[in-house]
C-alpha cells in the first residue's frame, strides 16, 4: 500500500503537544489548524448550551467531585460542538462531532483514572529501546527506497531480533479481522512478491550483466582462473622454467636438424681423412714391385738380353756375373730367397693376391646360392678388365672397395651369411695389401684418420641417421625417426662424440618435449612427480644429455612451488572443461569450511583482475540461481515468503554470509555494490517476521475487546455512550457505532502499514500507557490512518 503524507484536514492531526492535557482548547486548536478561526454565529452560545445539555447525563458515569463530574460533560460537549461548528454542513460534520466528543471524554476519563485509559497500541509497544525504534524507522525507509514495504512489526522484529512479537501478533489479529482491515493487510502482503522480484532483479543488475551464454561461462571462468594462476609468482616461475626448457620440438623438426648437422660433420671429417690418406696411398700405389711371381727364373735373349730389374745389369762374363749377383743379393735380399739362374727373367709384383684367390676358391667349393654368387662376384672384383689377376696396390685397393660395397648390399638385403663370407675375403685381402710396407703405413694412417668417423659406422646411431641411398643420395632414415634412433645410451654417447651444438640442442629439446607431451597425451597432469619419474626411467639417456635433465627438473621444482596455488580455490577453478555449474559450486559450496571467505575473496579478486566481466557474471549467476529457486511461484500462487527464503538460502549462516560478502568484495566494483546488496538482504530478511496463520487465543480476545471498546475505562465509557448514557445526537451515535463495529481494525491496519507513523509509535512506545500523552499520540495515529484511507482509497 502506498504511504501518504500525514493528515492535514482531520481534527486529530494537531491535538496539542504529546505531553499536553486534552482540553477544549486543544480540541478547538486541532480543528482551527485545519479550518482556520472558527465561525462564531450569533446563536453559538445557545448552540453550545444545547450541546452541553445533551451531554449532561454523562455526569452520572463516575464518582469524584462535582467539578470532576462537570468536566465529564463540559469537555466532550464543548469539543463536539466546536468540531461541529467547524464542519457544519459538510460530510465530515458527524464524524468530527463524534470524534471530538469521544476524544474529550477519553481525555477526561484519563484524568480521573489512576491507571489511565489503555490503548491497544500503547499496551504492545513497551520495552523497545529508542535506538531500536530509530533502526526500525531507517529499515522501513530503506525498504521503501528499494520498493519493498515493511510493516511496523517486521521492521521492529528485524532490528530487535524478534523482541517485538506482540506487534506481529497484533498485525495478525488485524489481518484476520476481515473487512477493510484484512483487505489492507492482505493488499500489502499480496504486493510483496512483486516488490521482492523487482528489488532482487535490480540488485542482480548491480552485481553485473547476465552472461550472454550461461553454458559457456564455465569455460570463461576456467580460462580466467588459469590466467590468474599463471600471474602468481609461482606461476611466473613455472613459465620461466618452461621458457628455459625451450620451445616444443617435434620429432621431424629435431630429426631434420640432426641429420643436416651430422652430415656436415661427417663430410668435414671424411674430407680430412681423404686428404691425409691420399698422400699415403699415393706412395703405396708407387711402391716397388718386390714380390716374385715365377720363382726367380729369368730369360736370356742372346748376349744383349737384359734382366727385367734395373738393379742387375747384363754381364756376359761368368765371373763378373757371379760377383754382381752376390753383390745384388747382399744389397737387396738378405734372406737369399731369390735365385737369379736359368734362362728366364724374374717377374715381380707389388702384391701377391694368391692367398685371396685360394681362400675364395676354398669357400666356393661348398658354397651355395647367394653366398656362392657373392664369392664369385668378389673373385671377379680381383681381376683386371682383361681377366688377369690384379697384383698392383692400386688395383687391389679398388677390389677392396668393390667387395665392401658387396658386403653393404648383402647386409641391406638381409644376406648375413654372404656378408660374413665376404668380410673374410676382405680380411685376407687386407693382409695381402699390408705386406707392402708403404701400403701398411698408409693403412695405419688411414685408420688413425678414421677414428673421428667411428661414430658414423653403419652399426651405430649417427651412421644410421646419415646413411644415404646410393642412387639419389637421400637420407634413408625419415627425419621423424631420428630422435628414437639416438635414444639408447650407447647411441647417445656416439651422438655426443660428433654432435654440433645445434644438433645437441635439437636432441635435448626433443627429449624435454617428449616427456611433457607423453604425460599430457595420457591425460596426466604435468606434475613434479611425473617429470621426475620420466627422467628416472631414462636415466642412462639423460646422463648423456644433462642439460635436458636440468631443464626438466627445473620445471619439476617450479611445479612443486605451484602445488599450493593449485590446491587453492582459484586453482580449482582453473581446471579445464569446467561447466558453469561446477564453477558456481566451487566458489559457493553449500557448506563452506570455516574461514573459507578469505579464499573466496582472493579467488574472485584474481578472476576480476583477469576478466572483470566474467567474475561479475559468476557471482550474479549464483545469486540469481538461488533466488529463482527460492522465490518461484507456488502451486497456490505467488510465494509471499520468497524473499526471506532467498536470504536464508543465500546467507543463512555466518559462513555463507561471510562467503557471499567476500565474493562481492572481490569484484572490481565490489566495495560500491556491497552496501546496497546488504541493505536489500536486511530488507528481505525482515519479511520473515510476517505473522503466520493461527493465533494465541487470549491475546486475540484481549485485542478484540479493546479494539471494539469492550474493556477498561475506555470500553466502559464507550458502552455508556452507545447505550444512551450520553445523549449524543443521532448522527454522532451512528458514527461511533460504526467505529465500534470494526472500523478500529481498519484504522489500526493503516497505522501498522504506514512508515510515516513510526515516529509516533516510537514516542507512544516510551509513553506510559493510559496517560494523556499516550491518548493524544493514539489519536494522531488514528488520524494519520484515516487520512491515508481518504487520500488513497476514498472514504470507507
Amino acid at each position: 500500500m502506498a504511504s501518504r503524507p500525514g493528515i492535514t484536514n482531520s481534527p486529530f492531526s494537531a491535538l496539542g503537544n504529546a505531553g499536553d492535557a486534552l482540553t477544549t482548547k486543544n480540541a478547538t486548536d486541532a480543528v482551527e489548524s485545519v479550518t482556520g478561526p472558527l465561525y462564531q454565529p450569533q446563536t453559538v452560545p445557545g448552540q453550545y448550551a444545547n450541546t452541553i445539555a445533551e451531554f449532561a447525563p454523562a455526569a452520572l458515569l463516575g464518582g469524584g467531585s462535582a467539578g470532576a463530574r462537570a468536566a465529564q460533560v463540559l469537555v466532550p460537549a464543548v469539543a463536539s460542538e466546536t468540531a461541529g461548528q467547524a464542519t457544519k454542513g459538510t460530510a465530515l460534520e458527524p464524524w468530527a462531532r463524534a470524534g471530538a466528543a469521544i476524544a474529550g471524554g477519553i481525555g477526561t476519563a484519563a484524568w480521573q483514572s489512576a491507571k489511565g485509559a489503555k490503548s491497544v497500541l500503547s499496551d504492545n509497544l513497551g520495552g523497545i529501546a529508542e535506538a531500536d525504534w530509530n533502526a526500525a524507522r531507517a529499515l522501513q525507509a530503506r525498504g521503501a527506497e528499494q520498493g519493498v514495504n515493511l510493516t511496523l512489526g517486521e521492521a521492529l522484529n528485524q532490528v530487535t531480533g524478534g523482541r517485538a512479537q506482540n506487534i506481529s501478533r497484533l498485525e495478525r489479529v488485524v489481518a484476520n479481522s476481515g473487512d477493510d482491515a484484512g483487505q489492507i493487510m492482505n493488499d500489502l502482503y499480496a504486493a510483496r512478491p512483486g516488490q521482492v522480484e523487482r528489488a532482487a532483479r535490480s540488485a542482480f543488475d548491480d552485481l553485473g550483466a547476465a552472461p550472454p551464454n550461461p553454458g559457456a561461462l564455465g569455460d570463461d571462468v576456467s580460462a580466467a582462473a588459469r590466467a590468474a594462476v599463471d600471474a602468481t609468482p609461482e606461476g611466473q616461475a613455472l613459465s620461466q622454467a618452461h621458457w628455459r626448457a625451450g620451445p616444443r620440438t617435434s620429432p621431424e623438426q629435431a630429426g631434420r636438424t640432426i641429420q643436416d648437422e651430422l652430415q656436415n660433420v661427417f663430410e668435414r671429417r671424411e674430407g680430412m681423412r681423404a686428404a691425409l690418406g691420399d698422400q699415403d696411398y699415393a706412395a703405396a700405389r708407387n711402391a716397388p714391385a718386390t714380390v716374385p711371381l715365377n720363382e726367380g727364373l729369368r730369360e736370356v735373349e742372346g748376349t744383349a738380353t737384359a734382366l727385367n730389374r734395373r738393379e742387375i745389369p747384363i754381364i756376359l762374363n761368368q765371373g763378373e756375373r757371379d760377383a754382381a749377383k752376390a753383390q745384388w743379393l747382399a744389397d737387396n735380399n738378405q734372406s737369399g730367397r731369390f735365385q737369379i739362374v736359368g734362362d728366364r727373367a724374374t717377374q715381380f709384383a707389388q702384391v701377391d693376391p694368391t692367398p685371396v684367390i685360394q681362400g675364395i676358391d676354398a669357400a666356393m667349393a661348398t658354397a651355395k646360392g647367394a653366398v656362392r654368387d657373392g664369392l664369385a662376384a668378389a673373385k671377379r672384383a680381383l681381376m683386371t678388365p682383361d681377366g688377369v689377376l690384379d697384383s698392383s696396390v692400386e688395383g687391389l685397393h679398388g677390389s677392396r672397395v668393390a667387395i665392401n660395397d658387396l658386403i653393404s648390399q648383402a647386409k641391406r638385403a638381409g644376406a648375413n651369411d654372404t656378408a660374413r663370407q665376404l668380410e673374410g675375403v676382405v680380411n685376407t685381402l687386407d693382409q695381402a695389401l699390408e705386406a707392402v710396407p708403404l701400403y701398411g703405413q698408409a693403412r695405419q694412417g688411414f685408420k688413425a684418420a678414421s677414428e673421428p668417423l667411428a661414430p658414423f659406422d653403419a652399426a651405430r646411431g649417427p651412421g644410421r641417421v646419415i646413411e644415404r641411398d646410393q642412387f639419389n643420395k637421400q637420407f634413408t632414415m625419415p627425419p621423424e625417426r631420428v630422435p628414437d634412433a639416438l635414444s639408447s645410451a650407447s647411441d647417445a654417447r656416439a651422438f655426443n662424440q660428433v654432435a654440433t651444438p645445434a644438433a645437441r640442442e635439437a636432441m635435448e629439446s626433443r627429449l624435454v618435449t617428449d616427456v611433457l607431451d607423453t604425460m599430457k597425451g595420457r591425460g596426466l597432469d604435468v606434475s613434479a612427480a611425473g617429470i621426475r619419474n620420466a627422467v628416472r626411467k631414462q636415466e642412462d639417456v639423460f646422463a648423456q644429455f644433462p642439460a635436458a635433465k636440468e631443464r626438466l627438473l627445473d620445471i619439476a621444482a617450479s611445479r612443486d612451488g605451484l602445488a599450493k596455488i593449485e590446491k587453492s580455490l582459484i586453482g580449482g577453478l582453473a581446471k579445464r572443461d569446467m561447466t558453469t555449474q561446477e564453477a558456481v559450486k566451487a566458489l559457493f559450496p553449500e557448506n563452506p569450511l570455516p574461514g573459507n571467505s578469505q579464499q573466496t575473496f582472493e579467488a574472485v579478486q584474481a578472476l576480476s583482475a583477469q576478466k572483470p566481466a566474467v567474475a561479475n557474471q559468476l557471482v550474479r549467476t549464483y545469486v540469481e540461481q538461488v533466488f529463482n529457486r527460492t522465490a518461484r511461484e507456488l502451486t497456490g500462487g505467488p510465494n509471499v515468503n520468497g524473499g526471506a527464503r532467498f536470504v536464508t538460502d543465500l546467507v543463512g549462516n555466518s559462513e555463507k554470509a561471510a562467503n557471499m560478502r567476500a565474493a562481492i568484495r572481490g569484484l572490481k566494483n565490489g566495495d560500491d555494490i556491497l552496501p546496497g546488496f546488504e541493505r536489500l538482504m536486511e530488507t528481505l530478511e525482515a519479511t520473515r517476521w510476517r505473522p503466520t496463520t493461527g493465533s494465541a487465543t487470549a491475546f486475540n480476545q484481549e485485542v478484540q475487546r479493546e479494539l471494539t471498546g469492550g474493556a477498561g475505562a475506555l470500553g466502559k465509557m464507550a458502552e455508556h455512550i452507545t447505550t444512551g448514557g450520553l445523549r449524543l445526537p443521532k448522527a454522532i451515535g451512528e458514527r461511533w457505532s460504526d467505529w465500534r463495529a470494526g472500523r478500529n481494525t481498519a484504522e489500526l491496519a493503516r497505522i501498522l502499514t504506514d512508515p510515516k507513523a513510526t515516529l509516533l509509535f516510537k514516542t507512544l512506545g516510551t509513553t506510559e500507557a493510559g496517560s494523556a500523552k499516550a491518548i493524544v499520540l493514539t489519536a494522531r495515529l488514528t488520524a494519520l490512518a484515516r487520512q491515508a484511507a481518504e487520500n488513497g482509497n476514498g472514504k470507507r
